[in-house]
């Protein structure tokens, strides 16, 4: 019997099916409540490991579930793949150019959470369809409630809030993350005064809107399991790093520094 080689001529993510090795030291650093920088030459791992963290990989690799005896969220880590070429930054940096540091690093981190919550909203719910993760729809409601209030004081968030809904799930939710991002990169496509426009959006400082909306999921996903200490919590994994610039590197350093539990970010880098 032949086995498929851990090894590809290819980097990993122009492959198919992905064979997954990965040594237990390693993955005992990545479940810790910490933010992790990854640096290492190309071809040396570091897609697959940050890949290993991406639900979607969890659940539907075979390989990198018996990698994990079989129990791929046993940790409670709900964890998210960017590749940062295909984040707009190009797009908001020429838009922002003209922007002090602290603001710069404001609209782009809001930005940036933007996109990995969004990308967190579709996890849960891909984890609520395997019965990984319960709630009823008193706990949805109620979690949709708390998103309704802070939303309605900010226009640009009250405008993406559907006029109805399903009660029991969190779609509508991906659904105004998404709408928000886009408006900021219609904004910033349009030229429009970057102070006057984000004025709608409830942005905050550096990773405030993540902070604050972070926890809400966690209770959500929480909301029909025995109070333990190990809870649900995210693993926000930024690929290809290398290609932000020095403010954008600063941007991104100040959303690490302020992070906090329930969220955890990997930035890799060549």
């Amino acid at each position: 019997m032949t086995h498929p080689s851990p090894f590809s001529p290819m980097r990993h993510e122009q492959a198919g099916e992905h064979v997954y090795y990965l040594p237990r030291n390693v993955l005992q650093q990545f479940d810790s409540d910490r933010n992790i920088y990854l640096v290492g030459a190309r071809g040396t791992g570091k897609t697959t490991l940050l890949k290993a963290m991406d639900w979607r990989e969890r659940l539907s690799n075979q390989s990198l579930q018996a990698q994990l005896n079989g129990k791929p969220f046993a940790t409670k880590e709900i964890g998210t793949y960017i590749k940062l070429p295909h984040v707009q930054f190009a797009l908001l940096d020429r838009w922002l150019r003209h922007m002090d540091d602290v603001a710069y690093a404001d609209y782009l981190s809001y930005y940036l959470d933007l996109v990995w919550l969004e990308l967190a909203c579709r996890a849960i719910e891909d984890l609520r369809r395997a019965s990984l993760i319960e709630f009823d729809e008193v706990a949805a409601s109620q979690c949709s409630e708390t998103f309704e209030s802070w939303f309605s004081d900010h226009p640009a968030a009250a405008a993406v809030l559907p006029p109805s809904r399903s009660p029991d799930g969190i779609g509508w939710l991906c659904r105004a993350f998404r709408l928000l991002r886009l408006g900021v990169e219609v904004s910033a496509k349009r030229g429009l005064e970057p102070d006057l426009a984000m004025s709608d959006h409830p942005t905050g400082a550096v990773g405030e809107f993540g902070r604050t909306a972070a926890p809400l999921l966690t209770e959500l996903c929480d909301a029909s399991g025995p109070r333990t200490r190990n809870r649900w919590r995210f693993r926000v994994c930024f690929d290809e790093a290398e290609i932000l610039n020095g403010r954008q590197q600063q941007a991104l350093n100040s959303l690490l520094r302020v992070a906090e539990w329930p969220v955890f970010f990997v930035v890799a880098y060549v």
